[in-house]
């Protein structure tokens, strides 16, 4: 029984009883649940964007993706994905997946944390008739707009974290890595919206061609650090010795990717040695 003061994790699992069982039931009707709903991105296939969540008498600053029309593994895996990052070194999100009514239809949201002050609070801009969030100035910037007013070389605690998320995302077997879906938050960079390609990416570090000043910088930087980036590397395919982390795994039911991830990281030492990767 879900108890009417028990808080959001944000861990990764299902509403409305927060368990890793896929919910067969919808929490209730898409309007009674968000409020000062602003778009991100409005697509044809699924629209995100800031709002708040007003749940078991909590309201929540959150950011929204959904609906999805169908049910597809990638729901699953980007919620997965999340819980791995602090093993990694890495800032989570923090994910709850949640089905909701939505024109008479129930259909599946991905819920996360929205890091910033919220959604009321962000600069806004109008186009086509629709009120949406101005990527050029909301404070949680993607990092394509925040390279643009920055230089990566003069930030080394950025730049640290935005290489170990396009590591990260290697041995993940994550698609779509470009500047759009790393995000920084202050001194924060954060990995969002990974979908799983399946494969291997073979060092190709981006799906997406940076700036040219961008790929550079990270060239070098894997270079200068070609001893700490073997020893890290090392340090992460010890993973699969952590209890906790094979717990993680074994709550998503994904026992069988920790041997995806030791394979991945090992061919991901041969082409951080052999200064294999593609930029």
């Amino acid at each position: 029984m879900l108890l009417s003061n028990q808080q959001l994790l944000f861990n990764g699992t299902y509403l409305p009883y927060q368990n890793h069982s896929q919910s067969t039931q919808s929490i209730g009707k898409h309007e009674d649940f968000f409020s000062h709903e602003i778009f991100m991105n409005i697509t044809s296939k699924t629209s995100t964007y800031y709002a708040y969540f007003h749940y078991l008498k909590t309201k929540y600053k959150v950011f929204v993706k959904g609906p999805f029309k169908t049910w597809n593994d990638n729901i699953l895996y980007q919620a997965f994905v999340d819980e791995l990052k602090p093993f990694f070194g890495l800032q989570k999100i923090g994910i709850h997946i949640a089905k909701l009514d939505y024109k008479g239809k129930p259909l599946f949201y991905l819920i996360m944390r929205d890091f910033g002050d919220g959604a009321e609070h962000y600069p806004t801009k109008e186009k086509d008739g629709v009120k949406r969030i101005d990527k050029d100035k909301i404070p949680i910037l993607q990092m394509n707009r925040w390279l643009r007013a920055n230089d990566l070389e003069k930030h080394p605690e950025v730049l640290k974290q935005y290489v170990d998320i396009l590591l990260f995302r290697q041995i993940i077997e994550s698609s779509d890595t470009n500047n759009t879906n790393i995000i920084v938050n202050g001194n924060k960079v954060l990995s969002v919206d990974e979908n799983h390609k399946g494969y291997f990416l073979e060092g190709k570090l981006y799906s997406h061609r940076p700036t040219k000043v961008c790929a550079a910088i990270v060239a070098t930087y894997l270079k200068k650090n070609k001893t700490q980036i073997s020893e890290q590397l090392k340090t992460w395919k010890k993973l699969w010795e952590s209890q906790a982390f094979q717990q993680r795994l074994n709550a998503f039911g994904k026992t069988i990717f920790m041997q995806k991830v030791l394979e991945n990281i090992e061919k991901l030492v041969i082409h951080h040695q052999q200064d294999q990767w593609q930029l």
